[in-house]
């Protein structure tokens, strides 16, 4: 018996096995018929340079390639922040079911699965970026693997060089991005932070929490650390994170550009943001928020405005659909 399937003379028969992409399942058609086609320009070009025996060709394609996954890999931590998000809705069904469920309800969950999936997304994110700056850095004879540095190098390029001008607006355009993943205003960014000084939990202002606020109503509030909603910030890496990789690898592999709308994400974040209404002057509504803690947790008041409530959601128990 051999196990050499490389004999020459010799014929084989070769299976490939697939499974659906994660891009299918977190990007947009739009978008994802993008991702596709530089696929496809990577694949083809290799084939063509394998043919002219240019190694050099074939290396300039792998960092292609390297960009795409490891922006899949991002994507696959959005994928499973996604999934976290129907275990949310699922508390919620239950919650609306329960039998003495009748005034308010306040249930509070503590995911250290969520926040260490959230934690991987910024790391991911991040590396996906910097990736990309080292190839788009080396078009123009340059070594640079910090995407925060890459505005300035594709300036220099601007008035020479139009592919430089337009993934330098496409960078700009990506500004959301400033304080989750890159350092903004001298102030360390939360993947900063994350990566070199802490969790997610330390720093944690309120947890996910699934209120039942009236019959069949629940309101589902997002977790927040250094000021950021975990959900929501999930929901803005899933936009901005392939509109920069995508239309920057685009420009280079003779493929269309796509406008920032052609990312929104194909999910819905139905979380409310409690720090969106907090009441300054404190004589609104009071709402309970609740904090883990090592040893339990600790709930603690906050005064909010009452159109917080508007964000509530319609549950209806028999078939968990939501309105």
């Amino acid at each position: 018996m051999s196990f050499d399937f490389n004999i020459e003379g010799r014929q084989y028969e070769y299976k490939a096995w697939t499974r659906n992409s994660t891009t299918q399942d977190i990007l947009p058609q739009e978008a994802d018929k993008q991702f596709q086609a530089i696929s496809r320009f990577v694949t083809r070009e290799w084939t063509k340079a394998s043919e002219h025996k240019d190694e050099g060709r074939k290396t300039w394609l792998w960092r292609v390639k390297g960009c795409l996954v490891k922006l899949s890999n991002s994507l696959l931590q959005v994928s499973r922040m996604k999934s976290h998000l129907g275990q949310l809705l699922s508390y919620a069904e239950r919650l609306v079911a329960e039998p003495e469920t009748q005034g308010p309800c306040l249930l509070a969950v503590d995911e250290d699965e969520m926040t260490s999936d959230f934690e991987s997304l910024l790391l991911h994110g991040r590396a996906t970026l910097d990736r990309l700056t080292w190839f788009v850095a080396a078009e123009y004879s340059q070594k640079c693997n910090r995407f925060s540095k890459l505005a300035n190098i594709l300036a220099q390029q601007v008035k020479t060089e139009e592919r430089a001008r337009k993934v330098l607006s496409i960078i700009r355009d990506a500004s959301p991005l400033g304080g989750i993943l890159i350092d903004l205003d001298k102030k360390t960014s939360l993947r900063g932070f994350v990566a070199h000084y802490g969790a997610v939990s330390e720093t944690m202002q309120n947890c996910f929490a699934v209120w039942h606020v009236g019959p069949d109503r629940i309101l589902i509030c997002d977790c927040e650390s250094r000021g950021h909603p975990l959900l929501h910030t999930t929901w803005q890496l899933s936009q901005y994170l392939p509109f920069v990789v995508l239309n920057s690898l685009a420009l280079f592999a003779s493929v269309e550009t796509l406008a920032l709308e052609n990312y929104r994400p194909t999910w819905t974040n139905p979380t409310v943001i409690v720090s969106d209404y907090i009441e300054p002057s404190e004589k609104g509504l009071k709402f309970s928020v609740v904090r883990m803690l090592p040893n339990g947790f600790q709930v603690s008041s906050r005064h909010v405005r009452a159109s917080i409530f508007q964000k509530a959601i319609r549950f209806a128990p028999k078939n968990g659909t939501q309105t």
